[in-house]
């Protein structure tokens, strides 16, 4: 799950592209036995896909740099199948951009947690988005190290994964990791789905009244306006489903669930408003 995390993050969030986002996630991959075997200090599960804190990631993005100024050969003595990754700094890259994906992270958990007292949706919006304002950059900025303009760049990058990852955060504990249609509860499938897109709906990107939890196949059906639910949050099956998918599969997935009621969340019920004007969409 935390490997899945990060290589969305860094997705997300490398202004470089995704060719050296890639890398970084294989340089992760590869250093977890390299450094079982050769770092001075116990990895968890001979894996990098652990929890760190950021003091851990500082040490071991140190002890890379010394490796790595030792050259080519050092790096094949260590173990490494691409000695480039050691030797031309990618690993200690990806340690680097590993511990910016911690920092937001537990920048996240901080804002979820300061909102949780709040009884709206709109007071925790209101509150979520002037909480990241005001602190994103203090916490985060010390974990980009960067040029000036790289800085900037990233940093605003970074705050639109955090609003989203927020939003995520907030809608999967409010329905308790399982999606309303169909109770799964796999949070690799698990989506929050926006009510009123995010794009188009800026007042209500963190309002967890404007969520739904949802696995992948539902999500993308509700995201296309294939299903919605109704003013007593029953699912709705959209004619154009009805009319030309009747296979056996169709029936299973979504006509035969019309008229079922979602299993409501534990607090921000989703807002009847926004469910209508998403219903006023459905594909015809």
């Amino acid at each position: 799950m935390l490997k899945k995390e990060f290589t969305d993050f860094i997705f997300a969030t490398n202004t470089d592209g995704s060719g050296k986002a890639a890398s970084y996630v294989r340089a992760l991959d590869m250093l977890g036995p390299i450094l079982t075997k050769h770092y001075p200090k116990p990895i968890v599960g001979g894996s990098m896909w652990h929890g760190f804190t950021l003091s851990e990631l500082k040490a071991i993005h140190e002890w890379l740099c010394a490796e790595a100024r030792k050259g080519t050969a050092n790096a094949k003595a260590l173990g490494f199948e691409s000695p480039s990754y050691l030797a031309n700094n990618f690993c200690s890259a990806a340690v680097k951009v590993y511990g910016e994906f911690m920092a937001a992270e537990a920048f996240e958990d901080g804002i979820v947690a300061k909102v949780s007292g709040e009884t709206s949706g709109k007071s925790v919006a209101q509150k979520a988005e002037t909480l990241i304002e005001t602190t994103a950059k203090a916490d985060l900025e010390a974990h980009l190290d960067l040029t000036k303009k790289e800085g900037v760049e990233k940093l605003a990058a970074v705050k639109v994964r955090v609003n989203q990852d927020i939003f995520r955060k907030m809608v999967l504990a409010n329905y308790g990791g399982k999606c309303c249609v169909t109770g799964l509860a796999v949070p690799e499938v698990l989506r929050a789905s926006h009510i009123s897109a995010w794009a188009e709906d800026e007042a209500n990107r963190l309002n967890p009244e404007n969520g739904l939890c949802l696995s992948a196949t539902y999500d993308a059906a509700f995201d296309r306006h294939l299903i919605s639910f109704d003013e007593d949050y029953r699912l709705v099956v959209s004619k154009s489903i009805k009319d030309h998918y009747t296979d056996a599969a169709a029936k299973s997935y979504f006509i035969n669930l019309e008229g079922q009621k979602m299993s409501l969340p534990a607090k921000f019920l989703p807002s009847q408003s926004l469910l209508e004007k998403h219903r006023g969409s459905l594909a015809g």
